[in-house]
């Protein structure tokens, strides 16, 4: 990596990568990056989040979940926090007015964002929120 990496997340298999970089290995990635532990490389997740910073990271062993200061994810307009489906990354509930800085998935799927976001998806949240991610 060129740069910091905050966060990591595991999905049973491979590992994921987030922070301030824009390149692992020889491979541009924007901030964002999985270890392919089976071919030991790195693998981009689309064009990453376009310089932005990702904080968080969480994985429910079938999505990966980003929070960070980050408002475009693969050219998907996000607001600090989106979902990777393993093809293309999602906005997740209208996103937050400021930054993630950690996210949580329970057993039950609800997932937990802190930050120093005032709101959450347009609704009014003291730094947490929490929701049910419809997939």
């Amino acid at each position: 990596m060129n740069s910091s990496a905050y966060t990591i997340a595991y999905d049973g298999t491979d590992i994921y990568l987030g922070g301030g970089f824009y390149q692992a290995g020889d491979l541009y990635v924007n901030s964002i990056t999985r270890w392919d532990t089976a071919q030991a490389t790195f693998e981009a997740l689309g064009t990453g989040m376009y310089g932005q910073t990702v904080y968080a990271l969480a994985h429910d062993n079938t999505c990966l979940y980003a929070g960070g200061n980050f408002t475009i994810a693969d050219g998907v307009p996000v607001k600090r926090i989106a979902k990777w489906d393993g093809s293309a990354w999602y906005d997740i509930g209208g996103g937050m007015d400021n930054w993630v800085r950690a996210l949580a998935i329970d057993s039950s799927g609800n997932i937990y964002a802190a930050g120093s976001f005032t709101k959450a998806g347009g609704i009014s949240a003291n730094r947490i929120a929490k929701w049910k991610d419809k997939r």
